[in-house]
């Protein structure tokens, strides 16, 4: 199967604390559509394979330290898309963001 290729529109967060752990967790929207529901922890090791649940999101999990990297690319670069190939059980958060206007390309995070 190919990859299933999301544009992101629309995102929400949301800090949670509790008395193990302290997560934030990022909810990413395509045309009103969950896609994707990212934790980002500081405590899992190994971190979890993403999962597809039965709704249709895909759910990762990303270390805590890389959540400003995330915030950026989703605020300041557009268009940002969600890939998830089945196949490989790999999910991609990317940006196409023209490289004319940085001198790095953009950054893509790879589970």
């Amino acid at each position: 199967m190919p990859e299933v290729k999301h544009t992101i529109t629309d995102y929400k967060y949301e800090f949670r604390a509790s008395s193990r752990e302290n997560t934030v967790v990022l909810y990413l929207f395509s045309e009103n559509r969950l896609v994707c529901i990212a934790a980002f922890v500081d405590n899992a090791d190994p971190l979890p394979p993403p999962k597809e649940h039965a709704a249709g999101h895909i759910a990762i999990t990303y270390r805590y330290n890389r959540l400003s990297d995330v915030m950026s690319m989703l605020r300041d670069e557009k268009p940002v898309h969600f890939i998830w190939t089945r196949e490989t059980q790999t999910a991609k958060l990317t940006s196409e963001r023209s490289l004319l206007k940085r001198r790095s390309p953009p950054p893509t995070f790879h589970l």
